[in-house]
């Protein structure tokens, strides 16, 4: 005889707070009203091969409900591995499944990005050379670590097209140029430059860059007033938004 384990249907759960899924739940319904929580997986040891779990985003707000694996599996979304993902819009759904190793995500409804990262880290720019911006905090992002906080490259988590809007203030020298690179695994897709104004003048560059998973996008800032500029720790400021906007 087969070894299969029977699990009820239609046992949805209703929770509000930190949860961990147990084998008799088929469905979590996940309202995060009052504030963000995480939702873990069981462990894929315990759990049969092909068995499957739903979780829904009941509620309107902002807060995140994020799921997370246990152990040292992972959760697979669209060819990229994770160890926890967010459901952030209200009715949206997440249904995974074991395939005894790590988690799938079965039908996944992931197929959009938006993050918007900005820099107070008074970071200095030596005149003549171009330096990655260090986009230090992190505004929202709608999977979580996509952005390395510490060093300014941000890494794709689904295949597309990204729309890269990057906006800086320059030097007030009055002398020299300031130039902006978004950039697509360390290479150059689109460039603005500006002479530099006896105030300092904010300006962008934006561009649509096709990526597969795992390609990497940073911003580099070149400055030739002849000396060392350093970005403002003001928030907003400076900053960049990047958008899934297609296949």
């Amino acid at each position: 005889m087969p070894n299969t384990t029977l699990f009820p249907l239609g046992a949805i759960n209703v929770q509000s707070t930190t949860y961990t899924i147990v084998q008799t739940d088929e469905t979590v319904q996940a309202n995060a009203a009052g504030a963000a929580f995480t939702i873990t997986l069981p462990t894929v040891a315990s759990t049969p091969v092909g068995r499957m779990f739903k979780i829904i985003k009941t509620d309107s707000s902002a807060n995140a409900v994020t799921i997370q694996r246990q152990g040292s599996s992972v959760i697979w979304v669209s060819g990229a591995s994770f160890t926890s993902v967010p459901i952030t819009l209200q009715g949206q759904s997440l249904t995974v499944e074991s395939d005894g190793t790590d988690w799938f995500i079965v039908g996944s409804p992931l197929t959009s990005f938006s993050g918007r990262y900005y820099s107070t880290s008074a970071q200095s720019m030596a005149s003549g050379s171009a330096t990655t911006v260090i986009w230090n905090q992190v505004v929202f992002e709608s999977i979580s670590g996509s952005m390395n906080t510490a060093t300014g490259v941000f890494t794709v988590p689904i295949a597309g097209k990204y729309e890269v809007s990057s906006t800086v203030i320059g030097p007030s020298s009055g002398t020299g140029l300031t130039v902006l690179y978004n950039r697509k695994n360390s290479t150059t897709d689109a460039v603005t430059s500006q002479p530099n104004n006896t105030n300092q003048v904010q300006f962008n560059n934006s561009c649509v860059i096709q990526c597969a998973v795992n390609d990497t996008i940073d911003v580099q800032f070149l400055q030739t007033s002849g000396s060392s500029f350093t970005f403002s720790s003001t928030a907003y400021y400076s900053f960049v938004t990047i958008t899934r906007v297609g296949n």
